[in-house]
């Protein structure tokens, strides 16, 4: 990545964060100046007075025409779920910020071999079956990575195709201040020998989609490679 190209990247993630901030910050202030209001809600809802204007209005009791939907059964149910949602995640915003993040860049790397994609999958020195991948390195971006660690352990030199990514985040035992962002792009190559980085690989090998399927240790090889597989051949 050029000079450049890093400063108009930060740019825009500098004007898209400010609006995003102003907007929450602005719809916060709304959200503390009704938290009387939903607490009067909140204590009404379920209250033998809610009961009472509930029973009249299923007798038809009340003014025809009169907004009831405070008496239905859902409204208030769910806009104190939708509350509670909210601040979960609220609080699992502030904890992720808390969080430092461990990010790598990969792809999940295919070719075609008379009309059926096969997949490079690789095995680590620790057995673990995945994708080829590594960390990203100063101003590089994240397909700069991509590209850079898939020659660096497969020895391809690969296409990335447009439209696809998708991340996996978890954590890291024995780490619990650490996140693992792991972002992956569907690439593709095809006339070319794979030679495996022996330092870090004990195989790499070309597998069909159940193949692959059946290897994994982790669900989230699994999910990564379903999506790619249902974009190849939506």
């Amino acid at each position: 990545m050029t000079q450049i190209e890093n400063i108009t990247q930060m740019e825009n993630r500098l004007n898209a964060l400010r609006s995003v901030i102003d907007e929450l910050t602005a719809a916060a202030e709304k959200y503390a100046a009704l938290q009387p209001d939903f607490d009067l809600l909140s204590e009404y809802y379920g209250s033998k007075l809610w009961f009472k204007d509930f029973d009249d209005s299923n007798a038809g009791k009340l003014p025809e025409g009169l907004p009831c939907g405070v008496l239905s059964e859902d409204a208030v149910y769910d806009l104190i779920g939708d509350n509670n949602a909210m601040i979960d995640t609220l609080q699992e915003i502030l904890r992720k910020s808390e969080m430092s993040y461990e990010i790598s860049c990969g792809a999940v790397v295919f070719t075609r071999i008379e009309g059926e994609i096969k997949y490079v999958i690789i095995r680590s020195n620790e057995g673990w079956y995945g994708f080829p991948k590594g960390h990203t390195e100063e101003l590089e971006s994240e397909e700069e990575t991509a590209l850079r660690e898939i020659l660096e352990e497969t020895g391809l030199k690969v296409t990335l195709l447009p439209g696809f990514k998708t991340v996996d985040e978890h954590g890291i035992p024995n780490k619990p201040e650490i996140i693992k962002r792991c972002i992956y792009f569907a690439a593709e190559y095809s006339g070319q020998e794979i030679q495996r980085q022996d330092e870090e690989l004990s195989e790499a090998l070309l597998m069909s989609y159940d193949e692959a399927m059946g290897v994994f240790q982790f669900e989230s090889s699994r999910r990564i490679l379903k999506e790619v597989n249902d974009f190849l051949t939506k």
